[in-house]
């Protein structure tokens, strides 16, 4: 009797550590996909944790002591940064739920019947459909405390703003819907978005309601010029380019984090602030409503 006590607390043990082994590896090789999309590792963690808990619990080993070690390995990992850095971290909250949600919906597919494991699959596809839409109203929430990025706000002195040959370009003045891409040129993130500018552009380039640009907060060693030639050598873009202080237009625009795309109405008015998919919703409406 005791030699096999021992070796149920062996087994358990051994149990743990590979399952420990497992949830840190798997949250470390995600890091590199964490710095591309939240919501690309959110979706592939969730996947990878519920299959972890099917074989391990169709393999007739110990589900729920994975379970309850995955859970502990996220959060004991998690709480830290989330004590010291609480503002910042919340940009990645939907993923770490997505996690613990992957490793219940594991132990649900396990301890279901035929139909609630259908309905669990359905709802799991769903979920992982649905989860850049809700993650990209989260992001738009914590940044700018709205989920759709509709806003009224009436701007005044906006900063001097000119395109590449030094010649001012007054955007409040334009009496269009104006679409202001606010980036920077050590934003990488803003770069990877540029693509998404340059379509939301070529779907406009033929409405005389709406005009499109990409406005460039300089640095204080960068010129126009300078930008200019950095941005000829990445892609063949066609959107025009605007450029501004870095300064100046950060205090005006109430740029939270880039990128940040803001639209004018032909009044002046910013009425949107937000991600460039959101912005990209708000112009099909505001045109079907003008056409």
């Amino acid at each position: 009797m005791k030699v096999m006590l021992n070796n149920f607390g062996k087994s358990k043990l051994c149990n743990v550590v590979v399952a420990a082994l497992v949830s840190v590896v798997a949250e470390c090789l995600l890091s590199l996909l964490r710095g591309y999309s939240f919501v690309l590792s959110g979706i592939v963690l969730f996947i990878f944790y519920s299959l972890i808990i099917l074989y391990v619990g169709y393999r007739g080993k110990r589900a729920t002591l994975y379970a309850i070690v995955f859970v502990a390995v996220i959060l004991i990992t998690q709480i830290p940064i989330r004590l010291l850095w609480w503002r910042d971290s919340l940009v990645s909250m939907p993923e770490v739920v997505m996690h613990l949600l992957g490793i219940l919906c594991g132990l649900l597919l396990l301890k279901g019947g035929r139909k609630a494991k259908v309905v669990i699959v359905f709802a799991m596809i769903v979920l992982c459909f649905m989860f850049n839409r809700i993650y990209m109203h989260w992001n738009q929430y914590i940044s700018y405390g709205n989920i759709d990025g509709i806003i009224s706000e009436q701007i005044q002195n906006i900063p001097h703003i000119e395109d590449e040959d030094g010649t001012v370009v007054k955007i409040e003045e334009m009496k269009t819907y104006t679409v202001i891409d606010c980036c920077y040129t050590s934003c990488g993130v803003c770069i990877r978005k540029l693509p998404m500018i340059q379509r939301l552009y070529n779907k406009y380039i033929g409405n005389d309601k709406v005009k499109v640009f990409v406005l460039f907060f300089k640095l204080k060693n960068e010129s126009n010029n300078g930008i200019s030639k950095w941005l000829s050598k990445m892609d063949n873009y066609s959107f025009p380019v605007l450029y501004g202080d870095f300064d100046e237009l950060y205090a005006t625009f109430k740029i939270d984090g880039f990128p940040t795309v803001i639209i004018l109405n032909p009044d002046g008015k910013i009425v949107f602030r937000g991600s460039i998919q959101l912005a990209e919703n708000y112009l099909e409406k505001v045109v079907r409503c003008i056409n």
